[in-house]
């Protein structure tokens, strides 16, 4: 059995590093919704409380900038989590009503309760892997050095899949890993510059802070070991059924604003750069490894069944499930007929 190592946080201060913090502006209690009335005309103004990740707000600034929402008369208010798993959680308990997350946190959470009353509506982007893995450790030359050693992670997220995924490519027995569970990327990179854990996967902003500590470097790329992963848009039941208007309105909005975003790239850089500080580069580079699209299509279905396929293999589902039972496709299909097609 792998083992869990506790982490005592540290208060490293790391130069450059952004800190992803929580912002739940109004949502520290339920706020119940009525649900879409059929004598309701398409032009009532529907509200959707978001979650996204601080460095996933490409849809929310661009959607607004060019007042896509407001045209289909949605309100969209969005709450910043640190990890998609924490909008997964915040809809699980009602405080939020969509949000989006890479295939096996979703996966997860949906086997960790009986009758999960999560949905899949649609999938939000495949993205291309980009983590490279970090480490400080000059006697760590590649990821086959590893055995023996204390690796960082966040549990219940694709980070467990992506190690696996690695250390059975190199046949190295799990067993021989020791893992360092975090909760963000903040406190894993601390971990690494203060020599408490030997590597972690990273990209985007917090790659570069863990490159801006003396001495680490990339030693691997997870493409090596896990081609490509989903990203997947998900709600209750509950809020699907007597919110589908809303859900409409937010497909129809989302599939806009990609459409924008593909057209002018180098526009919507910049839009996201001045709403949310990310820097342009790094949207740039998204838009290389990140295909963006409003589907679940067989590539989709295909992508998360073989992963689950892998979870429950592993004993990591709780509660195994058919992810037919767990995928609601209504409004994508009523939205753009002939997409929402899998076996």
């Amino acid at each position: 059995m792998t083992e869990k190592v506790k982490v005592t946080r540290s208060n490293l201060v790391l130069t450059g590093l952004l800190v992803a913090v929580l912002v739940f502006t109004g949502c520290a209690k339920k706020r119940p919704q009525a649900a879409d009335s059929p004598n309701d005309s398409a032009n009532t103004i529907d509200k959707i409380r978001l979650g996204i990740m601080a460095s996933g707000t490409l849809v929310p600034d661009v959607g607004n900038y060019y007042g896509i929402f407001a045209k289909n008369n949605l309100e969209v208010e969005t709450v910043t989590f640190a990890a998609g798993i924490n909008s997964i959680d915040a809809i699980s308990i009602g405080q939020l009503d969509v949000g989006f997350a890479a295939d096996f946190a979703i996966l997860n959470r949906i086997g960790g309760t009986q009758n999960s009353p999560l949905r899949i509506f649609t999938g939000y982007s495949v993205n291309l892997n980009t983590y490279e893995l970090y480490s400080k450790d000059p006697a760590i030359k590649t990821p086959a050095d590893l055995a023996g050693k204390s690796v960082v992670t966040l549990l219940g997220t694709v980070y467990e899949y992506y190690y696996a995924k690695t250390w059975a490519a190199l046949g190295i027995p799990e067993s021989q890993i020791k893992y360092l569970p975090v909760d963000s990327a903040l406190e894993a990179a601390a971990i690494i510059q203060a020599g408490s854990g030997q590597a972690f996967y990273a990209n985007g902003r917090a790659a570069e802070a863990l490159l801006a500590i003396d001495g680490v470097r990339s030693i691997g790329k997870l493409s090596d070991y896990v081609e490509s992963t989903v990203a997947i848009f998900i709600a209750s039941d509950r809020y699907l059924n007597e919110h589908s208007r809303a859900i409409e309105k937010f497909l129809k909005s989302v599939d806009e604003i990609y459409s924008i975003v593909l057209k002018d790239q180098e526009t919507a850089a910049d839009i996201v750069y001045k709403a949310s500080s990310i820097p342009r580069e790094l949207t740039l580079l998204n838009f290389k490894t990140i295909d963006y699209k409003i589907e679940f299509d067989q590539q989709f279905y295909d992508a998360m069944n073989n992963v689950l396929q892998w979870a429950n293999e592993k004993g990591v589902i709780k509660y195994p499930y058919d992810l037919h039972n767990y995928v609601n496709v209504d409004s994508l299909k009523k939205v753009f007929p002939g997409r929402g097609n899998f076996k």
